[in-house]
């Protein structure tokens, strides 16, 4: 609960800061919010990127071929309702 107040209240204040016309705030406001979330140390600016990918075989691997199975979905769902519709 208490950190969940602070929170909400550091966010309003960054806001605040981050809203100021004067540059120099915001830049000292941007600087302690990189500080507060670990991007900035003494040494300067560390950031540390993590990516997994998992591909699955069996399904498309490029746009095209999302695509192209959207439009043979399309065109059998079309078919379909043309052979229920009632004549």
């Amino acid at each position: 609960m208490a950190t969940n107040r602070l929170s909400e209240r550091y966010i309003e204040e960054l806001e605040n800061l981050m809203s100021d016309p004067n540059p120099i705030v915001r830049s000292r406001a941007l600087e302690a919010f990189r500080k507060t979330i670990g991007l900035e140390t003494a040494g300067g600016v560390q950031v540390n990127v993590n990516q997994q990918a998992a591909l699955i075989q069996r399904g498309p691997t490029s746009f095209e071929e999302v695509m192209e199975k959207v439009r043979v979905r399309l065109i059998a769902e079309h078919r379909e309702q043309t052979q229920i519709a009632p004549q």
